[in-house]
């Protein structure tokens, strides 16, 4: 199967979008039945697939053979495979893209198949447990929430936040010390002066703080990363780590692991991390580990990103808007 999704990509010519570095072609509906069979992946090729997977899952020394986040991706694969293609599945987005990344002189092709409706995994799940509970700092606004996963629940909390104003320091900076502007905006994201200014911020904190702990640094995309990387390194600071874009979780954990020991030794000590990446979900940096963090930008996806375009236009299919517009009249009344 990837020798197949490997020997297409270098084939594909023709791209709905074009963001930045990023061509980018979209299927919907029926026509990713279609892409997918011109790519080889057809009914027939599937079953031969289950039966590859069947084989492997009854020998435990196969299985052991193949590693974890491996297996998991297999698994997956062939779930939204075998609805796209046995069933009237139409719940999910396909998109293929290529990026060019002129910094290391190569291209990056990644297939994609996004889940547009949470119900449909959702909802079968539900059915299976005798209770739910869920429990994050960031579900609010709960109606809407609901909504997207077709479900009610019965008992709701909302509890106080532990931290008090008074243990928090929140300041905004509007310019630099080149005396420039900073507008994080997506033109900016490649300006030197514009990168020069956060680089130098970055670097007067680290050295600030370094008594008392770590510089976390968030940014709004891989892309960005890499560009601001790039000028905070003519800083010298010798402890200065990236979160990877890829790789398996036990790389991250190494530099994690890296972090933390650095923080130890009272040394300026830096992490450059991206909003919705390994960092920003369920890592616990607590006490010295964030003595001072750093948002560049704000955090959520482009408004010009594909993967929200396509399920805005599937929340304008259904009620979910509703709900979120008619929460917000409730508030202006209020």
């Amino acid at each position: 199967m990837f020798k197949k999704f490997k020997e297409k990509s270098q084939q594909i010519k023709n791209y709905d979008k074009t963001i930045g570095r990023t061509k980018i072609r979209i299927k919907k509906g029926k026509q990713i039945k279609e892409e997918l069979e011109e790519i080889g992946i057809t009914k027939e090729f599937m079953t031969i697939y289950k039966d590859a997977l069947f084989s492997i899952e009854k020998e435990e020394e196969a299985k052991d053979l193949v590693n974890r986040n491996t297996w998991n991706i297999i698994e997956s694969l062939d779930q939204i495979l075998s609805a796209l293609l046995f069933t009237n599945c139409d719940v999910y987005s396909y998109a293929f893209t290529k990026e060019e990344n002129n910094y290391k002189n190569n291209v990056i092709y990644s297939y994609n198949f996004w889940l547009m409706d949470s119900a449909y995994i959702f909802g079968p799940f539900v059915k299976q447990v005798k209770s739910l509970v869920i429990l994050s700092g960031t579900l609010n606004p709960f109606a809407s929430f609901t909504s997207e996963l077709g479900h009610k629940f019965n008992h709701q909390i909302m509890a106080p936040h532990l931290i008090t104003e008074k243990q928090v320091f929140i300041s905004c900076l509007k310019t630099g010390h080149l005396k420039q502007e900073i507008v994080g905006t997506y033109t900016k994201s490649d300006n030197l002066t514009y990168l020069d200014q956060i680089a130098k911020v970055i670097y007067d904190t680290a050295i600030k703080v370094s008594p008392h702990g770590g510089t976390l640094v968030f940014v709004p995309s891989y892309a960005f990363l890499d560009n601001l990387y790039k000028r905070v390194k003519n800083f010298n600071i010798e402890n200065l780590f990236i979160e990877p874009k890829s790789g398996s979780q036990g790389e991250f954990e190494k530099i994690l692991k890296k972090y933390h020991n650095r923080i130890s030794l009272k040394v300026p000590v830096v992490l450059l991390c991206v909003y919705r990446g390994k960092a920003a979900e369920g890592m616990d940096f607590k006490d010295s580990s964030a003595r001072a963090v750093i948002c560049v930008g704000i955090p959520y996806p482009s408004l010009v990103d594909p993967q929200i375009e396509l399920k805005k236009n599937t929340m304008m299919n259904t009620n979910i808007l509703k709900v979120i517009n008619g929460m917000r009249h409730r508030l202006l009344e209020l």
